[in-house]
Parts: structure tokens; sequence; C-alpha cells
């Protein structure tokens, strides 16, 4: 649930050039196809080429995020920045919660 947060923010750190930019795509896309295979996880109608898509895109954006960034944020800006920022966080410790309530 973190892998693409924390890719993508390496990604525009780091300012990536192209190499970086399909490597990150292209590892999480083995990873998913990894997973398929394993029979870890179940496509139903989603296909990994949409991964990539959506990474290339997502990849994209998170570099412009980062450039505002830069810049003193202010008003609705801000307000979605921060929720970008602490959604990925959320939704984990969400699933960790549900998951251990679950088990005891």
């Amino acid at each position: 649930m973190l892998a693409v947060p924390v890719l993508s923010t390496y990604y525009a750190l780091f300012r990536l050039r192209w190499k970086g930019y399909l490597i990150i795509i292209v590892s999480l896309a083995a990873v998913e196809a990894w997973f398929v295979k394993l029979q870890m996880y179940t496509l139903f109608w989603w296909r990994i080429e949409y991964t990539s898509i959506g990474l290339g895109v997502f990849l994209i954006f998170v570099r412009m995020v980062y450039q505002r960034m830069l810049q003193p944020l202010t008003g609705w800006v801000h307000f979605v920045l921060l929720y970008l920022c602490t959604a990925p966080l959320l939704g984990t410790f969400h699933i960790t919660y549900k998951r251990q309530a679950c088990l005891s």
C-alpha cells in the first residue's frame, strides 16, 4: 500500500529521468504479474497494462505536484495535498487494524 507513494516521492525528489520512470513502472508491473502467477492475487477485470498506464500518468502528476509543493501553499491546494500525503498512511493503518481485529 505504501510502495507507490514511496517510489513516486523518490522519483520526484531525485528528479529521475526517463530511465527511472521506466524502471519504476516495469518493476511494479512485474511484481503484480508475479503475484498473479503465484496466485496471491486474482485479476478480474483489471489488467496489468492498466497498472502501467496509470503509474505513468501518476508519476507525471507527482512531478507536477512536487514542483507546486516547493512554493508556499494556501487554500484548497494545501488541503488537497495534505489529503494526498495522509491518505496512504491512513489506508494502511485501517487495513492493519481491521486485520488484527479479525485475527483476535
